[in-house]
């Protein structure tokens, strides 16, 4: 396989399934949309400097049309030449003999899934919307550089016809980047001056008024006479911060953990398939979402949820029976504190939570003593990195 070969592949590839789309060829391995704002492309990478180890991979991208787009054909502004503008689904490599079938089916895994991404952001006021609506996945759509999504989000805001909007967010991001004298802060500082200048022209000089941020539709705040304790836990789930197809149990264990906080007995209260049914009544279109993009990677959404609500429910158990334990509770030999809740829940029939016990060993006696300091100060200690328990 060369290069000349998967360029005659993509052309096809190209005639065949791109074009219709909307889709132009801008060089021999990128084809390319664009629309208000926003320029999409599908690319493709290949190395045979080792010709024993080729590597082949295809991918989509979508960036925006301010000064500072830096994908390709651009030249790109990120360490190892990545693009710091634009925001891309994962570049899945194959490796090893590669044959013109291989090819064509990476191609077609494109077209079944990285355009269907594409198409559903096609359009600046679409990626408001997610934005918007699931603020933590704000990078997998505006792109990983802390510096440049802010831009890219005043940008669509600007495009999208929301002025003043756009004003104060490009001036957020002048003074948020005052003390940052990096090169890429400094062309986002000037991309926002000469961005505020332009609004205010258009606005005619007038002053930029000071808006509240936009509201994100969540639900009625107040339970209903006679709620269920598992629907209100659902109803104080929604609307979770990520998208559905980014959503993880995780997710939900930290939005319920938001809503409340830790008290004894709490995650042992309510019943887990009802709370698992409460969720999928509670909104059922997001819930949808979430377990079919689950499915696809052979997952049971459900099954990995309840997994995950019974590991809280071990930890806050066992966590009480340290505090009532000050054999144990002084000890910081994990083995030892190990072996005495083993006994315990072996001689308390306690099946479920020596499962749980017995499948982490000793590693869960760490997070059984965080869950100690968390019921000691009523508040839930949060990290950047999720717990591998």
């Amino acid at each position: 396989m060369n290069h000349e070969t998967i360029t005659h592949v993509f052309q096809d590839f190209f005639n065949s399934h791109l074009a219709p789309l909307g889709f132009v060829l801008r060089t021999p391995s990128l084809a390319e949309r664009c629309f208000p704002g926003l320029r999409q492309g599908i690319r493709w990478v290949f190395n045979d400097s080792d010709r024993s180890l080729q590597s082949f991979g295809c991918h989509a991208f979508w960036t925006f049309t301010h000064e500072l787009d830096d994908a390709m054909p651009n030249e790109p502004r990120g360490q190892y030449g990545q693009s710091l503008s634009s925001a891309t689904t994962p570049l899945i490599q194959r490796f090893g003999a590669l044959s013109e079938g291989k090819v064509i089916a990476q191609f077609e895994a494109v077209l079944r899934n990285d355009v269907q991404t594409l198409d559903g952001f096609n359009s600046v006021s679409k990626i408001l919307e997610s934005v918007e609506r699931y603020p933590d996945s704000m990078h997998e759509v505006l792109g990983n550089s802390d510096v440049v999504a802010p831009l890219n989000y005043a940008y669509c805001l600007e495009i999208a016809g929301r002025k003043h909007e756009a004003m104060q967010a490009y001036m957020a991001i002048f003074k948020n980047l005052l003390g940052d004298w990096s090169a890429i802060a400094l062309a986002c500082k000037e991309e926002a001056v000469a961005r505020i200048v332009m609004l205010a022209k258009l606005a005619g000089g007038e002053p930029v008024q000071q808006l509240a941020p936009q509201a994100i539709v969540s639900v009625e705040s107040r339970a209903p006479t006679g709620e269920t304790l598992e629907a209100e836990l659902a109803r104080k789930v929604f609307p979770l911060r990520v998208r559905p197809e980014s959503a993880t149990p995780r997710a939900f264990i930290n939005a319920i953990k938001d809503a409340y906080p830790p008290v004894r007995g709490f995650w042992r209260s309510f019943d887990l398939e009802r709370l698992a049914d409460e969720l999928e009544r509670c909104d059922p279109e997001y819930m949808k979402a979430v377990i079919a993009s689950t499915r696809a990677d052979g997952a049971d959404f459900r099954e990995d949820l309840i997994h995950y609500f019974r590991t809280e429910q071990f930890d806050e158990f066992s966590a009480e029976w340290l505090m009532t334990t000050p054999q144990a509770a002084r000890s910081e030999d994990d083995h030892f504190v190990y072996e005495m809740l083993l006994s315990h829940l072996s001689k308390s029939n306690l099946d479920t939570h020596l499962r749980y016990l017995e499948l982490d060993g000793a590693k869960a006696i760490p997070h059984v003593r965080l869950r100690m300091v968390e019921l000691q100060r009523g508040e839930y200690l949060r990290f950047d990195s999720p717990s591998s328990h």
